[in-house]
C-alpha cells in the first residue's frame, strides 16, 4: 500500500526541520544572533571553540551549514528580486 522508505523520509526530514528550526531559535534567543542561522553556521562564521568540538565528531558539520545557509540565503534573494521586482 505504501512505502515504508518513503514514510521514513518524511520523518526524518521532518525532524531535521525540527532540529534545524531549534537551532535558530537557539541562536536568536540565548546569543542575540541572526534569525536565519543555526548555531553551527554561526560557531563556523565566527570561528568558535565550539566548531572545532562539532567537526571533530561530525567533520565537515559546521563549515557545510555555513554554506547552506549562504545559499539558501542567496536562493532566496534571487527569488524576491525575479518574482516580486520586476
Amino acid at each position: 500500500m505504501f512505502d515504508s522508505r518513503v514514510v521514513m523520509y518524511g520523518i526524518t526530514k521532518y525532524f531535521m526541520n525540527v532540529g534545524n528550526a531549534l537551532s535558530q531559535l537557539a541562536n536568536v534567543v540565548f546569543l542575540n544572533g541572526k534569525p536565519n542561522e543555526t548555531l553551527s553556521g554561526r560557531f563556523y562564521r565566527e570561528d568558535w571553540v565550539a566548531a572545532k568540538v562539532l567537526d571533530y565528531f561530525f567533520p565537515g558539520h559546521c563549515l557545510e551549514t555555513h554554506l547552506n545557509e549562504r545559499i539558501a540565503a542567496r536562493e532566496y534573494l534571487e527569488w524576491r528580486r525575479e518574482e516580486h521586482y520586476e
